[in-house]
């Protein structure tokens, strides 16, 4: 929810996928759900990929929004770290 919106299509291309990570850009209006719901087919010993193939997704994490100045998923990873900490 951290991703800057401006069409939309940066936030709805967030995939969560098991083993393999996507490789291309796809829309969702509902990433979220749909990554919590590959997320109850994972198996033990299996990787999650967090992926997201809109080319400017880069700039957007290094501040290029004002609507995210500081990123996202840097932030997102240190609030995820203090909470298991």
């Amino acid at each position: 929810m951290k991703t800057p919106v401006d069409t939309g299509r940066a936030r709805g291309n967030w995939q969560l996928t098991i083993d393999d990570p996507a490789v291309l850009e796809k829309y969702s209006d509902r990433p979220i759900e749909e990554g919590m719901a590959t997320l109850k087919t994972l198996g033990i010993f299996q990787v999650v990929f967090i992926t997201n193939n809109v080319p400017y997704i880069v700039y957007l994490e290094k501040g290029s929004s004002s609507q995210a100045p500081n990123g996202m998923v840097e932030i997102t990873l240190q609030e995820l770290l203090n909470a298991v900490s």
